[in-house]
């Protein structure tokens, strides 16, 4: 078995700092509001918002995952420093060197935790509103409410493919920087594991902005058709 501290404290870092720009970047709550104030509107919003917490809660979740697992790859490292400044120390004075558990990490399994499937509350029945109402509801909403979630999405999505690829980097130069033929390929697959964990939940993220951006093009192709407020004045004003 042969190791480089160096480039094992380097991959650390990387991911130690994947782990800190996932909880940096990504909000603690992505909220998408009502378009409008009918029934339909604010069921979709609150479907949208029930997904994001989902990915927000996987992706907190899967984030500490990240950073312990930084944690004891900077562990392993400093293991094997430690154990090559006591060669070094122990040749310099022609003695013995200490034996020192060079690669051991800190004691426990690191378990991977589960990604939480995602559950919406449905649409409930919409009850009749008097046109008049509706057509008030639908002009004084905005289809550009959603921009600001939809925002929060490509960025979730843009940080987790980030912290994928640099978890597949980290697995490609593993081997480099640790050559073992236990310890090694078995925290390649970890890092491979982690590595399509990240990538499925920035699916997920590009889907609900997918999902927002038919939210509001439908919601603005019915602004358009619906009959506006002063249509109904106008009519009042006709036959009155």
């Amino acid at each position: 078995m042969k190791a480089d501290p160096a480039g094992l404290g380097q991959l650390a870092e990387q991911l130690s700092a994947a782990a800190v720009s996932l909880s940096s970047t990504i909000p603690a709550a992505l909220v998408h509001p009502p378009l409008a104030t009918d029934v339909v509107s604010t069921a979709a919003a609150g479907r949208l918002s029930a997904g994001a917490a989902v990915l927000v809660g996987n992706v907190t979740a899967h984030g500490a995952d990240l950073a312990q697992l930084a944690a004891r790859l900077a562990a392993v490292a400093s293991g094997f420093a430690a154990q090559e400044a006591a060669n070094a120390m122990a040749a310099a004075t022609l003695t013995k060197a200490p034996g020192l558990p060079a690669h051991a990490a800190p004691p426990g399994p690191l378990v991977r935790p589960p990604v939480d499937p995602e559950v919406r509350p449905p649409v409930p029945p919409a009850a009749l509103v008097e046109g008049e109402v509706l057509a008030a509801m639908f002009a004084a909403g905005s289809a550009s409410l959603g921009s600001e979630f939809g925002a929060g999405c490509q960025s979730a999505a843009a940080v987790l493919r980030d912290a994928a690829r640099d978890l597949r980097a980290a697995a490609t130069a593993l081997p480099q920087v640790w050559r073992t033929s236990t310890d090694g390929p078995a925290l390649v697959q970890v890092f491979s594991s982690r590595a399509d964990t990240f990538e499925h939940l920035a699916d997920q993220a590009e889907h609900l902005n997918r999902q927002r951006g038919d939210f509001a093009t439908s919601f603005a192709d019915a602004q358009q058709e619906a009959p506006k407020p002063q249509d109904y004045e106008n009519n009042r004003q006709r036959y009155n």
